[in-house]
């Protein structure tokens, strides 16, 4: 079954671990820096829409992806 939607988090604690790995879903996007989409939406938008055109859907499925590692 293919998943459509990913989930996008600041809560490293609760989505990095244990429950990232024991739950079925679309891929997760944790950012560490809490300001980040509060001061620049719009660079975070396009970050996002970088992770989203590097992984095809089925790769990004049950993956986690660091959001700051994508910034520039």
């Amino acid at each position: 079954m293919l998943r459509t939607a990913i989930f996008c988090s600041h809560d490293k604690k609760d989505f990095a671990g244990d429950l990232q790995e024991t739950v079925t879903h679309a891929g997760i996007v944790v950012y560490t820096d809490g300001n980040y989409l509060r001061d620049d939406p719009e660079a975070a938008v396009r970050t996002l829409e970088r992770v989203l055109a590097a992984y095809p859907p089925d790769e990004l499925a049950d993956a986690l992806v660091w959001l700051d590692e994508w910034r520039r």
